[in-house]
């Protein structure tokens, strides 16, 4: 869309339509926000409820091409100290994968304020006699000066701040369930308004070389939107998270 304010006008269509579908879905939601470029394409979120603020989080989770069901989970926790997200993928796909999945989800929500090796201890153990899996935690305490990563497996993430080149997120090898290492958690500077995205292999590391400045500022929901239209793996499922920081 080259001018997004005449195609959120009421009466504007470019193929012969009434034009108000984006007009109304704009003034029905909560929150809204649109990235287009003539050579990007275009690309829209819109949330329905809930209080009127620029979103802080965003959560994204796809199942393989042609299957029902996705071994890969996301789950996030807002605590009186930080946010904390987790982002599993169970080995493989199908019910055992998703049955992986939802273990460690659930061992993550019984207690999200722990300390990240302390929940990545609970998450193996949750895994032990199922197929197993990788995650990755991220935790970003209310003050805001610093984000802390720890991840298992083949899984990613990285710290999107402003025009600064991103700072990758690397997770240990091993598989939750059955063979993990000590967990190691890595502590970065979180400068205010940045942005912390953490992904399973679903979605292709590419980006981070491949987006460029555009993609970096975007909002969550359209940061996570845009990592899977432009860099998912079809044949996998793929789940992301994006937690903004607070500004001061």
């Amino acid at each position: 869309m080259d001018d997004v304010g005449l195609c959120l006008t009421d009466g504007y269509s470019s193929t012969g339509t009434l034009g108000s579908g984006l007009g109304a879905v704009r003034r029905l939601a909560t929150t809204f926000g649109v990235f287009s470029h003539p050579r990007r394409g275009t690309a829209i979120f819109a949330r329905f409820g809930g209080a009127p603020s620029p979103p802080r989080t965003a959560t994204l989770r796809l199942p393989a091409l042609g299957h029902d069901g996705s071994g890969d989970v996301v789950a996030l926790a807002e605590t009186d100290r930080a946010t904390v997200a987790l982002v599993a993928d169970g080995l493989g796909r199908g019910g055992d994968a998703e049955h992986a999945g939802r273990r460690a989800e659930r061992a993550f929500l019984a207690e999200p304020d722990a300390p990240l090796p302390v929940l990545m201890h609970a998450i193996h153990a949750a895994l032990r006699h199922s197929r197993g899996a990788a995650a990755a935690l991220i935790r970003l305490p209310r003050s805001g000066a610093e984000a802390e990563f720890c991840g298992v497996g083949n899984v990613a993430g990285a710290v999107l701040a402003g025009d600064a080149p991103p700072v990758t997120l690397a997770p240990q090898p091993g598989t939750l369930g059955l063979r993990m290492p000590e967990p190691r958690v890595q502590t970065v500077p979180l400068p205010p308004g940045a942005t912390v995205v953490a992904h399973s292999d679903g979605i292709s590391q590419s980006w981070l070389r491949a987006a460029g400045e555009w993609l970096f500022p975007q909002a969550p929901p359209l940061l996570v939107g845009l990592l899977a239209r432009d860099h998912r793996r079809l044949r996998d499922d793929a789940s992301a998270v994006a937690v903004r920081g607070r500004r001061p």
